[in-house]
């Protein structure tokens, strides 16, 4: 729990045992207080679809990366001496590229 939830649960529970008269004049801080939280969400909810639509977009531009690794891997001694193996285990860790690239693209994005 961060510092503004605990400042709006000492807020709500200040709040709820106010008495009537004084309950007018903590109501401002409070809905105050639920604004901006509402608002700092709002922010985050927006940089995470800008950061996504960003990756994706450069993931959408970017060239398949399996014919070069796989033509890559027909000219390579390893693919000589079992290519079939090579291939299966290519393919197996295609996600774990895929992840790798991603990575790559994330950091790039902060740098």
């Amino acid at each position: 729990m961060d510092a503004s939830e605990k400042l709006h649960i000492m807020l709500l529970t200040d709040f709820k045992k106010a008495s009537p008269e004084d309950k007018l004049s903590l109501f401002n801080s409070l809905l105050k207080g639920y604004q901006e939280e509402v608002d700092n969400l709002t922010k985050r909810a927006k940089f995470g679809e800008n950061a996504f639509l960003n990756i994706y977009q450069k993931l959408y531009e970017a060239p398949d990366p399996y014919p070069a690794l796989a033509s890559i891997a027909v000219s390579s001694t390893i693919s000589l001496r079992c290519p079939v193996l090579f291939i299966f285990n290519f393919l197996h860790y295609e996600d774990e590229i895929r992840l790798v690239i991603l990575l790559d693209v994330l950091h790039h994005l902060h740098a």
